[in-house]
């Protein structure tokens, strides 16, 4: 193998010397966060129902070493609307920089870090489930996958990081589309530099939308489940590397029929 090193120099002149395998992880890590970081500065967008006072979440948990993500449409309102607050806000940074502010590199990057320590903190657990739940979200990925947010080896994602003050379902269409179109280079840039194995994409809204974002078709199975209404598996190979699968049902609003999370496993 390779002892030595390779220099890339960037637009800055700046030049890395690094072992060729490790070093290219360390190197897509860094070139993935910057992506990150340089969406992350953006002021809240004007007229799409994004929460005042708010930051874009891109992502949940350890983005720099999880190999499983799951996958929905946006944050929750209620990660700033809270008494106590689950992540870093515009409020909460130094010299509360307005709606229409960008942010700064360094309050990015504030933001940033809240995101990579959310679940050692106070996370959703209404939504990402408890560590002791083994039917809510962490507990059924732990189950399939092996994979866990309270680990660092599962990470959230989702289709527009921004939180809005309405539920998805009743945002206008095209204030959907403009968050969808606004992030989508974006996230393609983070899937396509990530090294993922799997991802689950949480319901058939969520798997429209990233059709729509990434440009890609599913194949569509019928499947059986323990629930009075039609089921159906989505699944697709990103990029010949990374499994992309998912039911037409929100897990969160399915997960505590009896039977349910058991049948879910064995299908996927």
């Amino acid at each position: 193998m390779y002892d030595g090193g390779i220099n890339v120099a960037g637009s800055h002149d700046v030049c890395y010397n690094f072992s060729v395998d490790a070093g290219v992880v360390k190197m897509t890590k860094t070139i993935v966060k910057n992506k990150i970081i340089e969406f992350i500065k953006k002021p809240i967008p004007v007229g799409n129902d994004v929460v005042t006072r708010s930051v874009p979440i891109c992502f949940f948990g350890d983005i720099e070493n999880a190999k499983i993500a799951t996958l929905s449409l946006n944050p929750s309102d209620k990660e700033f609307r809270n008494t106590q607050k689950r992540l870093v806000d515009r409020d909460w940074l130094p010299g509360c920089p307005s709606d229409t502010s960008a942010l700064s590199e360094f309050e990015a990057c504030e933001v940033y870090d809240s995101c990579i320590d959310y679940f050692q903190n106070n996370p959703y657990k209404a939504w990402f489930g408890s560590i002791s739940n083994k039917n809510g979200m962490s507990g059924f990925m732990k189950r399939k996958y092996d994979a866990s947010y309270y680990e660092g080896t599962l990470v959230h994602l989702d289709i527009t990081p921004w939180a809005t003050k309405q539920k998805w379902r009743k945002l206008s269409d095209s204030t959907k589309n403009a968050l969808v179109r606004e992030y989508a280079s974006y996230l393609k840039f983070v899937l396509d530099n990530s090294d993922f194995d799997v991802i689950y994409v949480n319901g058939k809204a969520v798997k429209e939308a990233l059709e729509t974002a990434l440009n890609i078709q599913f194949t569509t199975t019928p499947i059986k489940l323990p629930i009075n209404s039609k089921s159906e598996k989505y699944e697709c190979v990103y990029n010949n590397k990374t499994h992309i699968v998912g039911i037409n049902h929100n897990f969160q609003h399915v997960n505590t029929i009896p039977g349910f999370v058991d049948a879910l496993i064995k299908i996927l």
